[in-house]
């Protein structure tokens, strides 16, 4: 597997540098178009026999945005920020 891996740099390897901001994100996006919005049954709906290629582009989508330098910013912030306690 290592033998396949590219030694160039190209857009994936940007997007996978920020995999922590994907998986840190992506449930939020997820729950808000499929829970509160119903999106599959949207999709279902509009597309009767090609929802399941518009889900994956929703997915892929998703991806795209969750990998956004902002999202990696705000994850990397959260992750390093240091909280003191008092002691008292």
């Amino acid at each position: 597997l290592i033998s396949l891996t590219p030694s160039k740099r190209s857009v994936f390897t940007t997007l996978g540098s920020r995999t922590l901001a994907v998986y840190c994100t992506h449930y939020c996006f997820i729950y808000i178009l499929f829970d509160l919005f119903d999106l599959k049954g949207a999709l279902a709906s509009a597309l009767p026999s090609a929802w399941h290629f518009a889900l994956i582009a929703v997915g892929v989508l998703v991806t795209f945005i969750c990998s956004n330098k902002w999202f990696d910013k705000g994850v990397s912030f959260l992750m390093n920020y240091k909280i003191k306690l008092k002691k008292e």
